[in-house]
């Protein structure tokens, strides 16, 4: 197979795995708090990722990398991903799939944005079109007829962040 192939056919999968796993989430999310199933969530990452170092021998390109950076490194990356996976779960809780998506959608947008405003990256035409097709197909799947905005009631439901 040739790679073009193989990477269109990975990014399908990509995409395909991560709504299952939100859908897995948001049902994970009825019975269990954001902050206990984002440390389930780490956990079992941690145990099925850590062997791949161990296959790929990753450990010849960290003896070249200064400590300090490397403990700032995954310091940083342990707290972001405590924050951040927290509070998507707690999203999904609060206002569902549907509209969680509509908000994590905002992300490639802004990468762009901001790529554009701090690193003096270049805008093309395509990378515009490709954010508003996106955007446009998450509003339209995540659109309900009736459902004008966020009920109420899921916010009064909900008065712990956690």
């Amino acid at each position: 197979m040739s790679s073009d192939f193989m990477g269109k056919l990975f990014a399908l999968l990509c995409a395909i795995l991560w709504a299952t796993a939100v859908i897995l989430f948001k049902k994970s999310g009825e019975k269990t708090s954001p902050t206990a199933l984002n440390l389930f969530k780490s956990v079992v990452a941690v145990v099925f990722v850590f062997p791949l170092f161990l296959i790929e021998d990753v450990s010849s390109n960290i003896v070249q990398t200064d400590w300090a950076e490397l403990w700032l490194l995954i310091i940083s990356g342990i707290i972001g991903i405590a924050i951040a996976d927290s509070l998507f779960f707690k999203s999904l809780n609060m206002i569902g799939a549907g509209l969680t998506a509509i908000v994590d959608c905002s992300y490639s947008p802004m990468t762009i944005l901001l790529s554009y405003l701090f690193l003096s990256e270049r805008i093309s035409i395509s990378m515009i079109g490709g954010s508003l097709l996106v955007a446009l197909a998450v509003v339209i799947g995540a659109y309900q007829k009736g459902n004008r905005g966020l009920d109420a009631s899921i916010l009064e439901s909900s008065a712990s962040p956690w």
